[in-house]
């Protein structure tokens, strides 16, 4: 771990901020700790953090709950206590209720009742906030679920803060060599360069302005760290003690930095299983990590399972782990059938995917006579050489 010292003056110029900050190894902040008024915060992980100051001198504890990366609920306490009973003083739960954005628009309590209203300028500057008394302390999440700092009035966006005054980043992309295309040496780079991120990479000229956020466009698009893919598999499965399953489907992934992609995908899993089945099934799966879809193949740790519906179907959910990334994905799927009322599995997955792009490049090399004319010239080439 290690610290930055950052002076700030306060917008009226009145107050000066001494704030520092600590990040982990992985970039994340992990403190944050401002002098005047001896305040105090810790990120332990995204659910839980720790505050105190001159008002709070016992702390106050914040667990947040999410919805995949969506924050919904945000429950204080300043007591050391795991219950949160509704008629404790102590204990406070808050609810967001987003925009199309995911900026906290309305905050209400746990009865329901307003307790914070915010309307914002495009790039985040609070216009019109009303909050009520009663609190332990103001919610800092904002604009886009980002946390707002109060000492510097930037918002905290993991890689790199948002000024929303001057509607810009406070420092450049740091992926921006993922934009510049590589030399068309061999087919990786030319694969590399058909894919620039931000649709376009540096031939995108948005993308030359180095401190824009959401390609000037906040009202339509975010840039958070939030990424995701999505598929659509058929399956079938059988099994009873030991379980099988083989399906086929298509892919979908959406980054702001890369945008739209989409491919084909083939599965299969086999491992244990708890009661029986034999099935033909629709999944949807989710994957809120990973940017883009792309060729190749992985191999996951998957854990589920499935229940009877009265209706004569069968409704089950997965979770999986990337053995390699360990991005963790979700999946719901509906399942027609016989087999036992209820049944649990653990499997070992294995996906295979490939773009629409590599597959157009296939069929090209393969079908259309140029293709063909390439594939032999290269095997004749291969021939003299050896």
């Amino acid at each position: 771990m290690y610290s930055i010292r950052v002076r700030f003056f306060y917008r009226s110029c009145k107050v000066v901020y001494d704030t520092r900050y600590a990040y982990s190894a992985d970039g994340n902040r992990a403190a944050k700790w401002t002098l005047s008024n001896s305040s105090e915060t810790l990120y332990f992980n995204t659910m839980w953090t720790w505050h105190t100051d001159t008002g709070l001198p016992e702390g106050q504890y914040s667990k947040h709950i999410y919805l995949g990366e969506t924050r919904i609920v945000t429950k204080q306490t300043s007591k050391l206590d795991i219950s949160y009973g509704q008629s404790d003083e102590y204990h406070h739960r808050y609810y967001y209720h987003p925009d199309h954005l995911g900026s906290a628009q309305l905050v209400t309590d746990y009865e329901g009742n307003e307790y914070q209203r915010i309307e914002y300028t495009p790039y985040g500057e609070t216009w019109v906030e009303k909050t009520q008394n009663q609190g332990l302390e103001y919610l800092p999440y904002r604009f886009t679920g980002k946390e707002m700092d109060e000492e510097t009035g930037l918002y905290y966006y993991g890689a790199r803060y948002l000024d929303p005054k001057y509607s810009r980043w406070i420092s450049t992309d740091p992926a921006l060599g993922e934009y510049i295309p590589k030399a068309p040496i061999d087919e990786e780079a030319k694969k590399n360069n058909r894919n620039l991120p931000g649709m376009g990479g540096v031939f995108n000229i948005v993308n030359l302005q180095l401190y824009h956020y959401a390609a000037n466009n906040p009202v339509r698009y975010t840039d958070p760290t939030g990424k995701w893919i999505l598929t659509i598999t058929i399956n079938a499965t059988a099994g009873a003690g030991a379980e099988g399953s083989a399906g086929v489907g298509i892919a979908f992934g959406f980054s702001f930095k890369k945008g739209f992609s989409m491919g084909l995908v083939e599965t299969h899993s086999i491992g244990a299983q708890q009661g029986a089945s034999a099935n033909v099934s629709v999944a949807v799966g989710f994957d809120p990590v990973s940017k883009s879809v792309e060729s190749g193949k992985t191999e996951a740790l998957t854990i589920g399972g499935s229940g009877d519906m009265p209706v004569g179907a069968g409704l089950g959910g997965d979770v999986s782990v990337d053995l390699e990334s360990g991005n963790v994905s979700y999946s719901a799927n509906l399942s027609f059938g016989v087999g036992t009322p209820g049944e649990a599995h653990e499997l070992y997955t294995t996906t295979n995917a490939i773009t629409v792009e590599d597959l157009a490049d296939k069929i090209y090399r393969n079908i259309t006579p140029q293709g063909i004319i390439a594939e032999s010239g290269k095997k004749n080439l291969d021939s003299e050489e050896k």
